[in-house]
């Protein structure tokens, strides 16, 4: 499915019914504005990615559907979420580096 997001506009993640979720990163390395279910509520990435106005919480379908829409309509939001979704992940990928450095000293 990571291949898939780069053809997208939005991803719904997940977490509905279950707090797990998957491809979470990649919808969000491609830029992408993500929405997660309610059951996504205090989990780590999701949690800091709605704090950085990347993601929100939907609770139905009908959520999801005026999420969408709105996005549609709302050009500026969605090239600030593109801007701060690739600002997140050079951040992430900055620090991977750090510690692969740190760790690679010790080896």
């Amino acid at each position: 499915i990571s291949h898939i997001y780069r053809y997208g506009s939005c991803a719904y993640i997940g977490g509905e019914f279950t707090p797990y979720l998957r491809n979470t990163i990649e919808a969000t390395a491609n830029g992408l504005p993500t929405a997660f279910g309610p059951q996504a509520r205090h989990r780590i990435l999701p949690e800091y990615l709605i704090d950085l106005g990347i993601s929100q919480i939907v609770k139905t379908p009908d959520d999801i559907f005026k999420w969408e829409k709105n996005l549609e309509s709302n050009q500026p939001l969605v090239h600030r979420i593109n801007s701060a979704s690739i600002q997140f992940m050079g951040k992430s990928v900055e620090t991977a580096y750090r510690i692969y450095s740190y760790i690679n000293g010790y080896l």
